[in-house]
C-alpha cells in the first residue's frame, strides 16, 4: 500500500484472490500493488508486480431511515454507521428545498416543529471527521422519508 504520496509499504499477505483494507482512510487515495508469491524449497519467492490500483474510500448513506409521527413531533430513526462521527438532519422547506435543521451523534432525531396538517420531508446525511482539526466529510443521502406530527 502507498498512502497518499508516501512510499509503498507491506500491508498484508493473503492466500486467496481478494483483500479488503479496513484501515483505509475516508477521502484519501490509497495505492496498492499485488505481488504473487510461491514457495520454492521452503523459501517464499515473490513474483513481479506490473501495475498498481488505487481507490478512495467513501461514506455510504444511512440505512433503515424511518419517520414516525408522534404527539406534536416527528421522530427520525436509522441504523448506526460504523464510520459516522455524527449525522446532519435536513427538512424540506415550503419552496421544496432541503434545509439544515440540526445534528446528532446518535441514531434518532425528533423534530418538535413538525407540522400536523401536512407531511414533513426529511433527509439524513452522516458525516465523518477523523480528528478535531480535520474537515468534515459528508456521505450521500438516500431517499427522503416523510410523516405528519400527531
Amino acid at each position: 500500500i502507498r498512502e497518499g504520496s508516501g512510499d509503498f509499504k507491506y500491508l498484508y499477505m493473503v492466500t486467496g484472490t481478494s483483500y479488503t483494507d479496513s484501515s483505509a482512510r475516508i477521502g484519501v487515495y490509497d495505492f496498492y500493488r499485488v505481488y504473487p508469491y510461491k514457495y520454492v524449497n521452503g523459501v517464499r519467492k515473490l513474483g513481479p508486480s506490473t501495475a498498481y490500483v488505487y481507490g478512495k474510500p467513501s461514506l455510504s448513506a444511512v440505512t433503515n431511515l424511518k419517520a414516525t409521527g408522534q404527539s406534536n413531533s416527528v421522530k427520525l430513526t436509522w441504523t448506526a454507521s460504523t464510520r459516522a462521527t455524527g449525522y446532519f438532519i435536513y427538512k424540506r422547506d415550503s419552496k421544496g428545498k432541503f434545509q439544515y435543521i440540526g445534528y446528532t451523534n446518535g441514531t434518532s432525531y425528533t423534530d418538535k416543529k413538525a407540522s400536523k396538517t401536512s407531511y414533513n420531508f426529511y433527509r439524513v446525511y452522516l458525516y465523518y471527521k477523523p480528528n478535531l482539526n480535520a474537515k468534515r466529510i459528508m456521505g450521500p443521502s438516500n431517499a427522503y422519508v416523510y410523516a405528519k406530527a400527531k
